[in-house]
Formats: C-alpha cells, structure tokens, sequence
C-alpha cells in the first residue's frame, strides 16, 4: 500500500517538472520572438527619425533637394 502511495506521489511529481520544463522552454521562445519584435520596431524608429532629420536639414537649408533624395534612397532601400 505504501508503495503505492509513493509511486503515485513520484508520478505527480514528474508530471509537475514536466510542466514547469515545458512553461520554462514556452517562455523562453516567447521572449524571443519579442526581442525580435522590438528589434524591429526600433529599427523602422530610426529610419523615420534619420528622415525627420533630413527634413531638417532640408528646411534650414543645409543640404539640397538633390541630397536629400539621395540620402532618402539609401535610407529606404
């Protein structure tokens, strides 16, 4: 009876750290693909921010239409 008892808690016991491996490994994936997602954010952000600031420079005169289409190409491509 008592070995039982002991299988049934060792069986509950896997099944728990089971669990907690699989939640573990879930989370990890799931952080990943988050990085990633911010990775990306971040990225478009500074595009738009490099093209406000050759707006910028645009306005003030600083550099020309010419220049600024240029630069606004390589930005996008």
């Amino acid at each position: 009876m008592i070995r039982i008892v002991y299988l049934i808690v060792v069986f509950i016991l896997i099944i728990a750290m089971s669990y907690w491996i699989y939640k573990i490994v879930n989370a990890s994936k799931k952080d990943i693909g988050q990085k990633k997602k911010i990775q990306n954010i971040n990225k478009h952000k500074s595009v738009v921010d490099e093209l406000l600031q050759l707006q910028n420079l645009l306005e003030e005169g600083i550099i020309s239409e010419k220049e600024f289409e240029k630069m606004k190409k390589k930005l996008i491509d």
